[in-house]
């Protein structure tokens, strides 16, 4: 069996990775194994990334071509502090609006805008709550109300419009992927796709397996694993660690509490019902002890 290594953390690598262009080959691995298509990078069009803190929302913007030769615009980003899902998806829905509209600030014709695809690592201990998946993709489709057929086929290829050459209208409709890194399930297969399936072992664990074959996981590898970084960043790799689980015991404790108020909301409605103390008790699975704290029954109330 092949020893497995830990490595800087991806989260923490990207702004890294995204300064050296020998590194393309590692995003480009990656945004291939989530969509499933051949994705060369043409140069990088936007950088946001903060070195000192990951609560930020690091993500850098791809100018890429696919394997058909087609242009589209890629946004990776990283969604590292654990929001709920609905802050998650205005993250995913501004990214793709936001690529959208910078295209067209910079005079181009309707016909020259490139497909807006976004690729969401989120790494939250809220996450969604909801899904056994660990990859979701979306799209928008235009379905007959009736007929419920598709009105735009990707499969029909260029249009002429008016005499002028078009891309298909389900072509630059954006494209949505959430990669949900805690749902991986390292115990067993999860797809037959083994480049994502390494992948998600990585973004999860922060480990690669000694003698991958996938040349962007192998060059991590070789130049970000642990035991080869300096004293300096081995102590920002720790400090990102206590950061990321600082954070994420803090918003456990939170829903904790949340959820407890919730349940002494629910016992004092059915108190205001008349409902008996010991029914209260079996239906929301507070004790006697956590009423009179919250001075929902008297201190010297006894159970008959």
């Amino acid at each position: 069996m092949n020893n497995i290594r830990l490595v800087a953390p991806f989260d923490w690598s990207l702004s890294y990775l995204v300064k050296h262009s020998e590194y393309y080959v590692v995003l480009e691995e990656l945004m291939s194994a989530v969509m499933n298509d051949e994705i060369k990078i043409d140069r990088l069009i936007y950088i946001e990334t903060d070195e000192n803190s990951f609560q930020m929302y690091p993500h850098v913007d791809i100018r890429a071509v696919n394997s058909k030769g087609e242009i589209i615009i890629v946004e990776l980003q990283i969604l590292t502090f654990p929001y709920c899902k609905d802050r998650i998806m205005e993250q995913v829905i501004y990214g793709a609006s936001r690529m959208v509209s910078e295209q067209l600030e910079d005079d181009r014709e309707l016909r020259e805008i490139r497909k807006a695809v976004t690729i969401s690592i989120v790494y939250s201990a809220l996450d969604f709550n909801v899904g056994d998946d660990y990859l979701y993709h979306g799209t928008t489709q235009f379905r007959g109300v009736n007929t419920d057929e598709v009105l735009f086929d990707q499969k029909s290829g260029k249009d002429n419009c008016g005499g002028l050459k078009h891309t298909p209208a389900d072509f630059v409709i954006p494209e949505y992927y959430i990669i949900r890194v805690s749902q991986f399930d390292t115990n067993g297969k999860n797809t037959d796709n083994a480049v994502l399936e390494e992948w998600m072992y990585y973004l999860k664990h922060d480990m690669i397996v000694e003698g991958t074959k996938n040349p962007g996981l192998a060059l991590l590898l070789k130049d970000l694993a642990l035991l080869g970084l300096s004293t300096a960043d081995k102590k920002s790799i720790f400090e990102h660690y206590d950061t990321r689980s600082n954070i994420e015991s803090k918003i456990k404790r939170r829903n904790a509490e949340a959820y407890e108020r919730a349940k002494l909301e629910t016992a004092q409605n059915l108190l205001n019902l008349n409902v008996e103390v010991a029914t209260v008790l079996e239906a929301t699975g507070l004790t006697l002890e956590q009423l009179k704290g919250a001075g929902l029954v008297e201190k010297d109330y006894q159970l008959e």
